[in-house]
């Protein structure tokens, strides 16, 4: 799944045998690790995750992102019923190269937001409307619209420094 430079990468299993954590949490500081520098030498990126309600959402995935990422770790904002932004700074990263090979090491800086389609209907095109990504993670997609993978996809490669931008695509967890 992690070696993989398809676009589209879904991962499918039994219940709690980590697919959250290993095809949606691990793969988010990969996609930084991508990057290239910008100006200042700092790699950026802008992960989006979708889920279905704000309720399963901060049930299930928040709780799993914590426990590899604390709330005191960077600079978190978010409560129930709402968006959340995990802003994570880094140090001494490991800089990959296209191949995926360690290139060097460096700073980086990681942030993850987080929203759900709601109980009100919300179309995919409304939730996702003006996000600007590098990647989008699709929790729980079986949950979702089908049409999630196909939008988000319009959606990434959208953040930051056109120079500097790589993407890991579009990828997500299911049962």
């Amino acid at each position: 799944f992690h070696e993989s430079t398809a676009f589209y990468r879904f991962m499918a299993g039994p219940i709690g045998s980590s697919k959250t954590t290993g095809g949606g949490v691990a793969e988010m500081p990969f996609t930084l690790m991508m990057q290239e520098p910008g100006s200042d030498g700092v790699r950026r990126a802008k992960v989006g995750v979708l889920r279905d309600t704000y309720r399963n959402l901060y049930a299930t995935f928040i709780p799993s992102w914590f426990s590899w990422f604390p709330k005191d770790l960077g600079h978190f904002t978010g409560s129930d019923d709402r968006p959340a932004m995990h802003v994570l700074p880094f140090e001494g990263l490991p800089i990959l190269n296209k191949y995926g090979e360690v290139a060097g090491y460096g700073p980086g800086e990681l942030q993850v937001e987080m929203r759900a389609m709601g109980a009100n209907s919300n179309t995919v095109e409304n939730v996702a409307r003006g996000w600007e990504l590098t990647g989008a993670y699709l929790d729980e997609m079986d949950q979702l619209p089908p049409e999630a993978p196909s939008y988000l996809a319009g959606r990434v490669m959208r953040f930051g420094d056109k120079r500097t931008r790589r993407t890991r695509g579009v990828w997500g967890t299911f049962n």
